[in-house]
């Protein structure tokens, strides 16, 4: 049996594949109260539970997928733009569509 943990090394379920990430063989010790195991490198402490701020991973993420849609949906279309196959309008519509879905 393996025991996970997750980016910021606490406890996060077991598995019996081998080849998971951020795993270990040590068993960790029980919950008690407020306090959670967290894997501190080569043994499992027990640590008060500190919700992590997800937030710049999110920004990151939505930065990506904004990057991945200019490059997906509105470079192509101001390329046809710039060829006189498609207006600018429709460009600059389709940039102003991937703002609003993933906006800063």
């Amino acid at each position: 049996m393996f025991y996970l943990f997750d980016d910021y090394g606490w406890f996060a379920g077991e598995t019996a594949d081998e080849t998971a990430p951020r795993t270990t063989q040590v068993k960790p010790p029980a919950p008690q109260g407020n306090k959670r195991p967290n894997w501190a490198g080569t043994q499992w402490v027990l640590a008060e539970y500190v919700e992590p701020d997800l937030t710049p991973q999110l920004i990151a993420r939505a930065n990506a997928l904004r990057a991945a849609a200019y490059r997906d949906e509105a470079d192509p279309l101001y390329f046809k733009a710039q060829r006189g196959e498609a207006t600018m309008e429709e460009w600059l519509a389709k940039v102003e569509e991937i703002k609003a879905r993933y906006p800063n």
